[in-house]
């Protein structure tokens, strides 16, 4: 060829797919298919070829590294074929697919060859496949699925046998490019994870222990992973620091006894990024696989400390307490956590980082607390001998809250499946010269972020009308026998009474406490006719 363009050998291999089961699969074997096939035919000596690969992802949707990469070059207009194993390899997504065949590739002047299929578009005189072709992506599709299937019961099968299958090692441990499938210990975090046992059960509790890595300087298992192994952490970020929450976890991590521990989560479907957690009673326990951090004994001892603090804290308090989820630190906005154990109080998670100067250092104690707020709340409610207008207006706006999320939610996806046409049709005007590249990138790059926050604002609104729906469900059912029980004041504060008046409080550490009300301008109405007839 003379053209200057270069062929592409583009290779895809994925654990949904068969390829555990079927070793054609591999990249190698792929490399090895499409090198002959090249080697085979004239018309492609002396011309430059590119591999691109993409090891380890699905091929349910074209969201690939080695992909993408691959189309940069096509839309330069540097590419004159695509070659593939077989039409799989490409993708299992049939209306992608189909797309990139029949029109993409064929208004680009890009040939593609799917050699095991026997697929050609030189042989089409359109440039399209036909109908054939469509079909066996069809077939394709569901074949994931199918394989999906075979693929979960080889996954059981290594995990029966005590093989790792988790895509990074647990702190403390590393993944041997040998064998991935084994555990070997990690001699410089290995020690830290001993450390924290052994200090746990000589008496440190878990925000302590926290506090002392801290202070310690010791890397956080999140900045570990990013800064020495390069690896697990995308988010960039300068607050690495132990929480008391990633100690709790690697105390009650049983993969330091030896223990590999499989079949916790499972996919919610084929391509799709959800997992959801499985039964305890259907975990696959396999003990002695790889060399144990802690003994038996050790890790027995702190699961039995961990349940007997957890025991004492549901017993002391319960955890439905009345301010659940409505206080704030008003220093960083976290939920303040609320300890049942002792004398029951509210603090701030963060509060032992150093970073955080403003947040609440002092307890606040349920006793002593709860009244206060209480009072604050039987204030508003001698505004009125009925709180039934309030409540029923709550009801109105959070029943409204729900439905006009839903309704935003609905405009958004359509908004993304609108911008997902618009950059399809962008990309057909560059690919036929009706624009120019610099246009073609600001206006998909306008796509793009178009998408990007829609994508957001949907996250944000199921927030939104998740919490609505629960607020809406709590609310007591009869708004008289509710205010009237504040007024005779012969009842402490429920949970019940605190979600009906309030949204929300904010603690500083100056002492100050903000409580954003529920229908406070409803109340502001009630208080300024007060105040008229007063006057």
């Amino acid at each position: 060829m003379s053209d200057g363009k270069c062929i592409v050998k583009y290779l895809r291999l994925s654990l949904e797919d068969e390829d555990m089961l079927d070793e054609s699969n591999s990249i190698t074997n792929q490399r090895i298919v499409i090198g002959q096939y090249i080697a085979s035919k004239n018309e492609f000596k002396n011309t430059e070829v590119l591999e691109f690969k993409d090891d380890g992802y699905s091929g349910t949707n074209f969201d690939r590294p080695g992909f993408q990469s691959m189309m940069e070059l096509v839309r330069d207009g540097k590419v004159s074929t695509i070659i593939v194993k077989d039409l799989s390899r490409f993708g299992r997504n049939h209306i992608e697919v189909d797309t990139y065949l029949e029109q993409i590739f064929p208004f680009m002047n890009v040939r593609f060859i799917a050699i095991n299929d026997n697929v050609d578009s030189m042989k089409y005189e359109s440039g399209m496949p036909g109908i054939d072709v469509g079909f066996r992506n069809i077939i394709n599709e569901h074949h994931s699925i199918d394989t999906s299937v075979k693929v979960k019961r080889t996954l059981i099968q290594r995990q029966k046998a005590g093989k790792y299958m988790g895509a990074r090692a647990p702190y403390g441990y590393l993944k041997p490019d040998e064998d991935v499938t084994s555990l070997v210990i990690n001699p410089e975090t290995a020690p830290v994870v001993k450390m924290i046992f052994q200090k746990y059960l000589n008496g440190m509790n878990i925000t302590q222990l926290a506090r002392y890595l801290n202070e310690q300087k010791i890397m956080s298992p999140g900045q570990y992973k990013r800064e020495v192994l390069k690896t697990g952490v995308k988010k960039t970020t300068e607050k690495y620091i132990w929480y008391p929450v990633t100690v709790r976890l690697i105390l009650m991590t049983e993969t330091y006894t030896g223990t590999t521990i499989g079949g916790k989560w499972k996919v919610a479907s084929v391509g799709s990024n959800k997992h959801l957690k499985t039964k305890e009673e259907d975990w696959i326990v396999v003990e002695g696989t790889h060399e144990a951090i802690v003994s038996k004994e050790v890790f027995d001892a702190v699961q039995e400390k961990l349940e007997l603090n957890s025991r004492k804290r549901s017993k002391t308090h319960n955890n439905n307490y009345p301010l659940k989820g409505l206080v704030k630190c008003g220093g960083c906005g976290q939920n303040l956590q609320h300890v049942t154990r002792c004398n029951p109080h509210f603090k701030c998670p963060r509060k032992f980082n150093a970073a955080n100067q403003d947040c609440v250092t002092d307890n606040l104690y349920d006793d002593e607390f709860n009244e206060m707020i209480f009072r604050a709340i039987k204030l508003f409610a001698k505004i009125s001998d009925d709180a039934e207008p309030v409540l029923e207006l709550q009801k109105v706006e959070l029943k409204s809250k729900v439905n006009g999320a839903a309704k935003k939610i609905r405009d958004a996806k359509d908004s993304i499946s609108r911008y997902k046409h618009q950059k399809t049709e962008l990309y057909m005007r560059y690919a036929m010269e009706e624009i120019s590249e610099e246009e073609f990138t600001r206006k998909n790059d306008k796509l793009d972020k178009q998408i990007e926050k829609e994508t957001l604002a949907i996250a944000q609104m199921e927030t939104e009308q998740s919490e609505a729906a629960e607020r809406l469900f709590e609310l007591p059912p009869d708004g008289r026998q509710c205010l009237t029980d504040l007024i005779e004041g012969n009842k402490q504060l429920t949970r019940e009474i605190a979600v009906t008046f309030i949204r929300g409080i904010k603690v500083y550490n100056d002492k100050r406490i903000e409580i954003e009300w529920n229908f406070a301008d409803e109340l502001v109405k009630y208080v300024e006719q007060v105040q008229k007839i007063c006057s």
